[in-house]
């Protein structure tokens, strides 16, 4: 369990680090009820949420389903995480869709986030997969056009 507020690094980049580890733990965030907290925690990775403002009951329940191998949320309008894909990537890949904005090849991409280019081929596909693009050029299009209309993401 993480405290969706924790200091310095917060529960986000904390779930997305452990998350790319072998062995991922699955995280119950526990967190304040209003706004998009839930919604947050979920696109970061969580496995559950449970709100500070919930009897203890309820979060050790939700303790156990996710040991359990389910996922424990309160309602969360899922057309609202699949409007703009770029949520969805993660961060590697926003850093790697980055990066291909600014005219990087993949040996470049290799060298700079220290990964193979075999890797940087596979993030790539997944990266067109998620914003439905078929090829590179049209990655780079998509990035700078959600930048302009939506301003820095």
């Amino acid at each position: 369990m993480v405290d969706w507020n924790l200091p310095v690094i917060g529960a986000a980049k904390l779930i997305e680090v452990l998350r790319e580890q072998d062995n991922t733990p699955r995280f119950v965030v526990y967190g304040d009820a209003g706004g998009d907290t839930a919604r947050l925690a979920m696109q970061a990775g969580a496995a559950g949420f449970v709100a500070r403002s919930g009897e203890v009951a309820g979060l050790l329940d939700t303790c156990a389903e996710v040991a359990a191998g389910k996922m424990v949320f309160p309602f969360i309008d899922m057309r609202e995480m699949q409007q703009d894909p770029i949520h969805s990537l993660s961060r590697k890949e926003r850093a790697m869709l980055e990066a291909l904005a600014k005219g990087l090849s993949n040996r470049d991409l290799s060298k700079d986030l220290g990964i193979s280019t075999n890797t940087v081929k596979f993030h790539l596909s997944n990266i067109y997969e998620k914003l439905s693009v078929k090829n590179r050029a049209q990655a780079i299009a998509y990035y700078y056009s959600s930048q302009y209309a939506g301003g820095s993401r």
